[in-house]
């Protein structure tokens, strides 16, 4: 039998590229607008966005996903330009991602059952794969049998383009959080906060829906957050796994010697 295929999957974050402001620092600047009335405060956005040029985002997402988002962003906001540059699932994110999934593990099944369960995962000749997309289409090659842990969009996408894959619903499910972030000292503040607040607004959800992603406003419909509904679904504390990720990083590179 051929070896099963194990990616821990890089996080979806969109990061605004980070400089010195000459006087008042982005947090500051946005901190001020934080008190006005949201259409007031969305005007002064969408003013300050129009005189700081082109916005950049750093997304961990591909370019085909990327784009639509994009897109939308300056449609909805003729005068604010923004362009994204696809972030890959390099090494480094990959290990954060692998090591919170851990923490992940550790939180439902409890320190020793969970530290037992993924030493026994170990020991199944598994390899370590980087990238959901990847790891899934390695799988409908026939490269491996199966994928223990990946992205369902990619599961989703390349099963209605043909491809001879089905999920089996494993339950419970844990959700990965995608974040956003905005750097303290963002070159172009406003409009890293007027993209921020397009991404998580319904219109900027329907987009991400239609790339197969999961959205985060719950009168947003998408197939993936249907294919979940009435099943045990958990999000992992993530702050908890945040104050202990260095040893949480230690044990996981300790298990799972094959990881890179």
């Amino acid at each position: 039998m051929r070896p099963c295929v194990v990616a821990f999957v890089a996080l979806t974050c969109l990061v605004w590229t980070t400089s010195q402001l000459q006087g008042q620092t982005a947090e500051s600047k946005l901190a001020a607008l934080e008190k006005l009335p949201n259409q007031e405060r969305q005007q002064r956005l969408l003013e300050g966005a129009k005189s700081e040029g082109e916005g950049v985002i750093y997304a961990n997402m591909d370019v085909a996903a990327m784009k639509p988002l994009t897109e939308g962003f300056m449609k909805r906001y003729p005068g604010v330009k923004a362009a994204s540059v696809h972030f890959s699932g390099a090494a480094i994110i990959t290990r954060i991602d692998s090591e919170g999934r851990a923490g992940t593990m550790l939180q439902y099944f409890g320190e020793e059952a969970g530290l037992r369960f993924m030493k026994r995962l170990n020991e199944q000749n598994i390899s370590h794969q980087r990238g959901g997309r990847l790891m899934t289409q390695l799988v409908a090659a026939g490269e491996f049998d199966m994928a223990v842990e990946t992205n369902l969009n990619s599961v989703l996408t390349l099963s209605r383009q043909g491809a001879p894959l089905a999920f089996a619903p494993i339950q419970p499910y844990f959700l990965s959080p995608s974040l956003v972030f905005m750097s303290a000292n963002a070159p172009r503040p406003y409009t890293g906060a007027l993209f921020i607040d397009y991404l998580l607004s319904e219109e900027g959800q329907v987009v991400i829906v239609t790339t197969n992603r999961m959205p985060a406003r719950t009168r947003v419909k998408s197939p993936e957050s249907q294919l979940l509904e009435g099943q045990d679904v958990r999000m992992p504390d993530i702050f908890d796994i945040g104050k202990r990720y260095q040893a949480i990083g230690n044990r996981y590179r300790e298990i799972f010697g094959g990881a890179r």
